[in-house]
């Protein structure tokens, strides 16, 4: 007698789904957005998988790192207005029939992407980041910052 499919999502480890899952993480999905994909099982199936495959959990672990870098461009995107989608919620028009952005829910999303990846690549997006590049035999390529703070005198 053969076992016959029963339908619904995976749960024996597929190289392939384990692939798309990493790409889609790389470029800044979500893995609960991910999972909502027929093909695709659930969050505990794939955190299951990462138990069970170290080599799943390294690409998982690198492309959720690379993600950091595909936030940092969805803020500049957002900051120019960059693909602007007609369904958007941040986009309206108002009385007059002019295109406007709800600032405030924008700057929630930038905020949002800006600390996510501050904590998946901190030495890159963290608030420690440093900006200007020293020289000098012990110290180059090291990177520093000086900050100058302005005070009115009136």
């Amino acid at each position: 007698m053969t076992e016959r499919n029963k339908g619904g999502r995976p749960k024996i480890f597929k190289q392939e789904l384990a692939d798309e899952i990493c790409l889609r993480v790389g470029k800044g999905q979500s893995l609960n957005k991910i999972c909502q994909d027929d093909h695709i099982p659930c969050r505990a199936t794939v955190y299951s998988w990462m138990q069970e495959n170290t080599n799943f959990l390294n690409n998982y672990v690198k492309a959720k790192a690379d993600s950091a870098d595909a936030h940092a461009e969805k803020i500049m995107e957002l900051s120019f207005m960059e693909g602007v989608d007609e369904k958007d919620p941040k986009y309206y028009y108002d009385a007059q029939g002019n295109k406007r952005v709800d600032a405030q829910l924008l700057k929630v999303q930038i905020d949002a992407l800006k600390w996510t990846a501050s904590k998946l690549k901190p030495k890159k997006y963290g608030s420690d980041a440093l900006l200007a590049i020293t020289e000098g035999k012990e110290e180059a390529g090291k990177i520093s910052m000086n900050v100058i703070l302005n005070k009115d005198n009136d």
